[in-house]
């Protein structure tokens, strides 16, 4: 005969080993007591002996604190996160383990034991479809590596992968042959439209490694020049240029395209941040900058978001046409489940804001049909600049007034917080300096710090630049312009860049 708790929970009865430790009927309605009182529940005892070594085999495993599908869940797993086996439901499904950390426990609780390994995970083994070497990678797996890390990116991969297992290659290249229905890519779409969670992104680039980086390649084109008997960095581009491709990554991190890395270092070097103390923002998951998606906030903020997918057309009405998109989609449409706040900073320190879901729908272009410079628009990208940019730069009254509509007249930029700011208005003061053009590529910059909550510690910067741009089909501006921004966030006492935006002016070849 069952008990109400055999009904209630399911609980099979307990294996042979069980009751050999004496367990038994009375175990297992002891348990249930513990289970109805609502206490945590630990198996260890049942199992006898220490811990076993796992690693987490899925992408933010629930830890729960009762071994219940629907018990409270104390934290998410990461995959290949560290933990100690400590027991085994007998029926198979929840295991209870401990998350350590540095050797000591941080988290105690209830998993399915499905998602324990035995070793660490390899994406490398499962994502990659090809080797270093370029030759092709014999693990591959698309369908695991979603499951593993479930994204829309992932996703796409397996729908490339389909085109290529399940179509000849005339049927590829008809966009109208069909693309049936596959039912683990129907699993995959569901997934991502009930939510998800964005990958945890890396951590904000820190300032002052940027600066550490400046001050050694300022050491090695000091001993070049003096090799070569000169101050004039022209006498020794070759070598310079050279020299700095060990450093490429901190010309990556700053945007600053339209300058070599040379000169970027060097401007590193001329820029001089205040030092901070801790003030508004102490932890780098507090704001995420500007022109991200949704995906990336997601993964910032720790909120889900959804991917919904549509059919593989273009266009709307009489004017629809056939994309290759991914098997059998092409439209998509991002969103965050819960709003953000957007905070735009301009330059006499207002704030303007506004809640946002960062809702985005698009078009899975393949390479070769996607619209040229598709989303591109001339001026800022995150901000307003001088009127007279526009005209000097052949673009016109009419243009200017169009990016008005996109970003508000005096704006500087933006950027995205879990919660409101504390203040509708900034305290805002400015520095200004002049700059070396020959070394720094600019001949002037104003960097305005804004502090958010009235503390007189700034918390965020903003550097602007002004010189000659690179110019594009017309050749190279005779002005020089405020064409270059930098964005700096007071992070825990520390400067970190949090963007850069530049005066875009044509695109295309």
């Amino acid at each position: 005969m069952s008990t109400l708790f055999d009904q209630r929970y399911k609980l099979p009865q307990l294996s042979t080993h069980c009751r050999n430790t004496g367990a038994g009927r009375a175990g297992t309605l002891a348990l249930a007591a513990l289970l109805l009182a609502g206490a945590p529940l630990s198996f260890a005892a049942i199992e006898g002996g220490n811990g076993a070594r796992r690693w987490i085999s899925g992408s933010l495993v629930n830890l729960r604190a009762q071994p219940l599908a629907n018990a409270k869940v104390v934290k998410r797993l990461a995959l290949n996160a560290e933990v100690d086996l400590l027991a085994t439901l007998p029926d198979g499904k929840f295991c209870e383990i401990a998350q350590l950390e540095k050797g000591e426990t941080k988290a105690r609780g209830f998993a399915a034991c499905q998602y324990l390994g035995s070793a660490p995970v390899s994406m490398e083994n499962t994502s990659r479809q090809y080797l270093e070497d370029g030759g092709p990678n014999p693990n591959y797996n698309p369908q695991r590596a979603f499951w593993l890390t479930p994204s829309y990116q992932a996703l796409v991969a397996y729908g490339e992968y389909l085109e290529e297992t399940q179509l000849s290659p005339e049927e590829r290249n008809d966009l109208a042959h069909p693309r049936p229905p596959v039912e683990e890519f129907e699993r995959m779409k569901a997934h991502l439209a009930k939510g998800i969670y964005g990958p945890t992104p890396k951590p904000y680039p820190d300032w002052a490694a940027l600066k550490r980086s400046a001050r050694e390649w300022e050491a090695k084109r000091k001993a070049i020049l003096a090799a070569k008997g000169s101050e004039n960095a022209s006498d020794a581009h070759d070598e310079l240029q050279s020299a700095a491709s060990p450093f490429q990554h901190v010309q990556a991190v700053l945007g600053t395209h339209d300058i070599d890395t040379v000169k970027t270092l060097s401007l590193v070097n001329a820029i001089s941040l205040p030092a901070v103390e801790v003030s508004l923002f102490r932890r780098m998951d507090e704001l995420a900058p500007p022109g991200e998606r949704a995906e990336q906030v997601s993964g910032r903020f720790g909120i889900i978001h959804t991917v919904r997918t549509g059919g593989r057309e273009a266009g709307s009405g009489a004017e629809k046409w056939p994309v290759s998109g991914s098997w059998d989609f092409a439209q998509v449409s991002q969103s965050l489940t819960q709003p953000v706040t957007r905070n735009v900073l301009f330059r006499d320190g207002s704030i303007a804001t506004n809640e946002t879901h960062l809702k985005h729908s698009f078009i899975e272009w393949s390479e070769s049909e996607g619209p040229m410079c598709e989303g591109y628009s001339d001026g800022y990208a995150y901000g307003d600049s001088d009127r007279q940019i526009w005209i000097g730069y052949g673009l016109g009254e009419e243009a200017y007034r169009e990016s008005l509509k996109r970003n508000g007249e005096n704006s500087l930029m933006y950027f995205y917080t879990r919660d409101p700011l504390p203040e509708q208005e900034a305290i805002v003061t400015k520095s200004r300096q002049k700059l070396d053009r020959d070394a720094t590529g600019f001949v002037a910059a104003t960097t305005f710090y804004f502090d958010l909550n009235s503390d007189d510690i700034p918390d965020i910067a903003v550097w602007e630049g002004t010189g000659r741009a690179q110019g594009h089909l017309d050749g190279e501006p005779q002005t020089d312009d405020a064409y270059q921004r930098l964005f700096f966030a007071n992070m825990a006492g520390h400067w970190r860049v949090l963007g850069s935006d530049a005066f875009g002016y044509g695109c295309g070849c």
